[in-house]
Order: C-alpha cells, then structure tokens, then sequence
C-alpha cells in the first residue's frame, strides 16, 4: 500500500541547503551547533561548519578561529562569494568554512564553544561529545562523509535521530570529512570495519583507489551501504562503478513532484524487514535500483511512482563474501530526521542496512 506524503517547504528548503552554502548576508553558522553524541575512545570525528558575511574586499577579510582543548583545527578556509539579494542586486562577501577534529584519546563528556569571527560577524558554534571506552564487541562503522559538515543543514538539531541510533545501537563509528581531489578512505584498514556507509560528497569524489578499496572490502566480507539519487549530481553514477557486476544498477532518475514524496508500508517490504518489525518507511525525491541478475541481488523496499513495477528503492546484493546496499537518499542524514521521516520507521531501516548480518 502507498499513500502520498505532503510535499514540505520546510524540507525542500533544508534538502537544497546541502549543495549551496550562504543564501543571506551574515549567514550562519551552519550547522548551529555540532552536538556528536556517543563515540568511543581512538575513533576518527570529524566536522565541519560555515558561514559568511557582507564584505567590500574580500582579500582583507578578518578571520579568526578559537576552540577549546579538545577540539583541533584542521582546516579553515575563505572563499568571495555572493552573500545576498538585495533589489536584483547580488551583494558581495565572503564565506568561510571551519573542519575540525575531536580529541577521543580519554573517555568523558566534553562540552565548549567554537568563536569565529570573519570580518564583522562574530559567532559561536557549541561542541559537545561523549567519549566512551573502547568495546571490542561494538560495530564499528565508517561513515565515509561526515554528516556534520558546513553544506548540511543550518539546524544543528536535524542529527539527533542519527546520534540517537548510534548511542542506542552501541556503535563505534568513525567520521571523515571529505576533501575534493584526495582519496576519501585516505590510507584506512577497511578491514577493521563491518560496515561502510558511502554518501554524497564521498560518492562524487571517491578516486579509483577508493572504489577499488571498496570492492575488496566487500568481497571479503564487508557491508557497504551506498546512498545515492538523481538529486545528489553524479552520485548515481558513481554508485554504479561500484555496484558494476553486482547484479544491481540504480537508476538516474526521480518521481515527478506531485509524487516524489512517499509513504510505503511493509507491503511493500522484504520479508527481511517486516521479520525486523519495520512497519513504514518514508521516500523523498528518491532513484531506483534495477535488479538485473536474481540470483545476486533482491529488492528490499520497492519503487513507488519511479522506475518499473520490481524495482526498489532499498536494494541488496552479494558481493564475494559481503554484501552491499543501494539507497536511494543521498541526505541519509535527513531522511531518517524527525522532519524527513515524518513518524516513519526510516532510522529503524537504516540501523538494519548498517548492521551486518550476524549483528541482526
């Protein structure tokens, strides 16, 4: 069964806020706040956030960067930009982004504040994480682009359903800010992972190194779980290098708008998921999976309004010994949010791609 969601300004207006940065003067920051949750002690966090300001010359711009101990710098940076729309008139300035570290070397709770000052604009980001011992037991997973990053979301609030599932689950998870032109999985032993979950931003700049590291990850038994649509540019494209002799192919293509926000229920789930209890799930702007060999490769959630009647917004197939994923939300972030999921079981979805199989 399929009923129609409501198409919400509110989140069209979020989801386009993750490919363009400042819209108005004095913008930000963005994310608000990087509240991390739960990681544990020796793992990776990385973020980021943004903002910008009305400038007359750029190149004198004032920027400024303080953060507490636990937090290290590793990159800030200034870039002109247009900053506002005044009168038909496209208002000059700057933007700025700040990429952070977070020290995991002790368990404990931090807390602290983020000041930035570029040119007249004066901000504070709040910090905080908790620092759990390491658990030999727990899944350690990969998140190969941070969500916390500055082209997400203005609403620092927006990851609480993802920080949620990971404190809930007892994940221990790593976080990579994303570099364009540089390998996204840097020298990292995928094999101390159980699962890689490969969106946006990684997907677009993931090197030949990348992909080929990722292939063999999961021939030899990993997860991977790739998120991808026709709205994330070239993230579909690239899923399909990956998925390449899978017996999955994702589609580049979208709902039309009167129908690319939708509600399933578990008619229309694999006998996997509704075994797992999840009763609805809900799509916005998402691409199909085609199933081209089914011997290798099911539907987990079947195509509404898009693609042909046994093709599937959720889709798995085996890959050597492992397995890999196609979801068609790029913004998984936000997909599994209180605004995207809308009362839906999305983040009991996603906490079921992301656990591999023994886990479940």
């Amino acid at each position: 069964m399929i009923r129609f969601c409501s198409i919400v300004a509110a989140v069209l207006t979020i989801m386009l806020a993750s490919v363009a940065l400042a819209q108005s003067s004095n913008r930000g920051p963005g994310p608000d706040r990087l509240a991390l949750g739960t990681v544990r002690v020796g793992a990776t966090v990385e973020a980021s956030f943004g903002l910008s300001d009305v400038a007359k010359d750029p190149k004198k711009v004032v920027f400024t960067v303080e953060a507490p101990d636990f937090v290290k710098v590793l990159d800030k940076s200034v870039f002109p930009g247009d900053v506002d729309l005044v009168d038909d008139e496209l208002i000059k300035g700057v933007h700025a982004v700040v990429v952070i570290a977070i020290d995991t070397n002790k368990p404990g709770t931090f807390e602290g504040e983020i000041k930035v000052t570029l040119g007249g604009h004066a901000a504070k980001v709040p910090v905080s994480v908790v620092v759990k011992s390491a658990d030999a037991a727990a899944i350690r997973i990969l998140v190969a682009e941070s969500p916390f990053h500055a082209y997400s979301t203005s609403d620092g609030g927006t990851f609480k359903a993802w920080t949620d599932l990971v404190t809930d689950a007892k994940w221990n998870v790593d976080y990579l800010s994303v570099t364009r032109g540089k390998p996204v999985l840097r020298d990292l032993d995928l094999t101390r992972y159980g699962t890689v979950l490969l969106p946006g931003d990684a997907l677009v700049s993931a090197t030949e190194q990348d992909i080929n590291g990722l292939r063999a990850f999961v021939e030899k038994g990993g997860r991977l779980v790739i998120a991808a649509n026709h709205f994330f540019g070239r993230s579909v494209e690239k899923a399909n290098t990956i998925l390449d002799g899978y017996g999955l192919k994702m589609v580049d293509a979208e709902a039309p708008l009167s129908a690319n926000a939708v509600t399933v229920d578990d008619a229309s789930f694999g006998p996997e998921l509704v075994k797992a209890g999840i009763k609805s799930a809900r799509f916005f702007r998402a691409s199909p999976a085609v199933i081209a060999d089914a011997k290798r490769a099911k539907v987990l959630v079947k195509a509404a309004w898009v693609g042909g009647t046994d093709d599937g917004f959720v889709a798995i197939a085996r890959a050597g010994k492992g397995e890999v994923v196609a979801l068609g939300q790029s913004l998984w972030w936000h997909w599994i949010s209180t605004d995207g999921a809308k009362g839906t079981d999305n983040a009991k979805l996603l906490r079921f791609l992301l656990t591999p199989g023994a886990g479940r």
